[in-house]
Order: structure tokens, then C-alpha cells, then sequence
């Protein structure tokens, strides 16, 4: 089993995601357009979620991911359950 952290620095122009190992080394970044939530949910979401699929592309069954995330405007998203789907 593989560790990895995935940050996601979302904000009103880009998507930045950077794959981590455990030990802190840089695998592999993806950028995709921006994901504030004030601009445009729908796109928003579609965004981050490209982000993570570009950086999970490689990912086994029994890798174990832990993703943090900032992204602008995300009090506004209307629907917080759906968010991840």
C-alpha cells in the first residue's frame, strides 16, 4: 500500500492540485480552470473534480489518499452533499 497526499489550491482563475508521497516529494501536478464556487458552481466542481481524477489516474486499489483542499467561495456552494459525487 502507497501514501499520498493531494493539496488542491482552488481559486477564481485556476485548479492547482500537486500529488504528494509520504514523505513529502512532489509525484506528479495537474491545473485545470478555476474553482471558485462565486463564479460558476457547476464549472467549479467540474474542475476540481479533473484536477483529482488527472492525479489519481494511476492510483491502485490499496493506495491510500488523503486530499486537503482550499478552495475560494466554498460557503457558497448551494448543495454540500453532492459536492463529491
Amino acid at each position: 500500500m502507497n501514501r499520498y497526499i493531494l493539496g488542491i489550491d482552488g481559486g477564481g482563475t485556476t485548479t492547482l492540485g500537486v500529488l504528494f508521497d509520504e514523505q513529502g516529494h512532489e509525484i506528479e501536478r495537474a491545473e485545470f480552470g478555476f474553482s471558485n464556487f462565486t463564479i460558476q458552481e457547476t464549472l467549479a466542481k467540474e474542475n476540481i473534480h479533473k484536477t483529482i481524477s488527472a492525479l489519481l489516474r494511476h492510483k491502485k486499489a490499496d493506495d491510500q489518499i488523503h486530499i486537503v483542499m482550499g478552495i475560494s467561495g466554498a460557503t457558497n456552494i448551494h448543495d454540500k452533499a453532492s459536492f463529491l459525487d
